[in-house]
């Protein structure tokens, strides 16, 4: 693994990972305690609370998070007097379930806007509070990490020093899957249509986006190596066919060079380079195909007429699959073929698309 040399001083890692965040904004209960989650007073970041006051106790510390709290009401607090009128922290260790709340988390990446506007909402009152780590701060790196897919290249990844919790991709609206783990608490995602994947650091809320497929990444400040398991179709030859029709590798250099000329616009930059707005080639699964119905056959293959069960959809598409005869092992005439079918297909109705491919097992 390739790591450029910018700097990525952080914070300082976590002694035990931090499992009171989700790694997608979109979920309603806590992966690790079941609880509901709760939400920031801003950006609506989604924590439980439960599993912070379980981490404040177990750390001792507060150097671990760059977090805003604010004293909402403790008239009936239990724990501390009034004289916490007024009360404005960032530490972690201040905060109490009774009389006060988080007002966002600064590592936690889930609104653009919770990195450009860093003032909690009493301002006036908190302002000798906050924290020095303004927005230039936070700075990007890269790096390359040897592909499992495409022999002998390389493949870009992004170290991103803050926590990713978007739950939809970057390139396209479709949402983001969980990448299966051993752990209950998720911290892999990706996207299976732009083959675009998010690993987070639970230990330092720093996330790495690997533009590509590869079966580990290490975090950039902690050192500590997620290994991956994406199994796309089971064949080499169509995962790298697959993965060459959407990304280019000029557009990997591209964004190493952009980096950190706007941090935190990079989301934007990697939709514009990557993101044509033509549906792409996929893997479709044979369990979605139903209903074959044979109408036509020639010399090298079959056509049936079928039904998709679209998985991001809830409905069926009526579809022509063409089956090619004797084809257990697909050849690359075949797969370029398909994509100078793609290539040629600017999005106009006269041409014939194709949504995918798949295989009977």
């Amino acid at each position: 693994m390739n790591i450029d040399n910018n700097s990525f001083d952080l914070m300082q890692p976590s002694p035990v990972p931090i499992l009171f965040i989700p790694f997608k904004n979109n979920e309603y209960e806590c992966n690790n305690c079941g609880n509901l989650y709760s939400k920031t007073l801003k950006f609506e970041q989604k924590y439980c609370k439960n599993c912070l006051l379980k981490y404040k106790y177990t750390t001792g510390s507060n150097t671990y998070l760059d977090v805003h709290i604010i004293m909402t009401n403790n008239a009936q607090c239990i724990e501390h007097k009034a004289t916490r009128n007024n009360f404005c922290t960032i530490n972690i260790q201040e905060w109490c379930k009774y009389c006060s709340e988080i007002s966002y988390f600064r590592q936690v990446f889930s609104d653009y806007l919770s990195f450009i506007n860093t003032k909690p909402f009493n301002y006036e009152v908190c302002d000798k509070h906050l924290s020095k780590r303004g927005p230039q701060y936070y700075q990007l790196s890269f790096g390359w990490v040897e592909s499992t897919i495409l022999s002998k290249k390389s493949v870009l990844i992004i170290y991103l020093p803050w926590w990713d919790n978007h739950d939809r991709c970057s390139i396209c609206p479709r949402e983001l899957d969980y990448i299966q783990q051993e752990s209950k608490f998720h911290c892999q995602k990706w996207c299976s249509h732009c083959f675009i994947i998010y690993i987070g650091c639970s230990y330092c809320l720093t996330t790495n986006i690997i533009i590509g497929i590869t079966n580990q990444s290490q975090c950039k400040n902690c050192k500590r190596v997620s290994f991956l398991n994406i199994d796309i179709s089971g064949n080499c030859i169509i995962d790298e066919f697959l993965f060459s029709i959407k990304i280019e590798n000029k557009n990997h250099h591209f964004i190493a060079d952009y980096v950190n000329k706007d941090p935190f616009n990079v989301y934007r930059f990697i939709r514009s380079k990557f993101y044509s707005g033509i549906n792409s080639i996929i893997w479709i699964p044979y369990s979605q195909i139903r209903n074959l119905k044979k109408i036509a056959e020639g010399g090298f293959s079959v056509i049936y007429k079928a039904t998709w069960s679209v998985s991001s959809y809830p409905y069926f598409i009526d579809v022509a699959v063409k089956k090619l005869i004797n084809s257990q092992d697909i050849s690359k005439d075949v797969l370029n073929e398909l994509k100078s079918l793609y290539q040629c297909n600017d999005g106009n109705n006269w041409i014939i698309g194709c949504y995918g491919i798949t295989q009977d097992p």
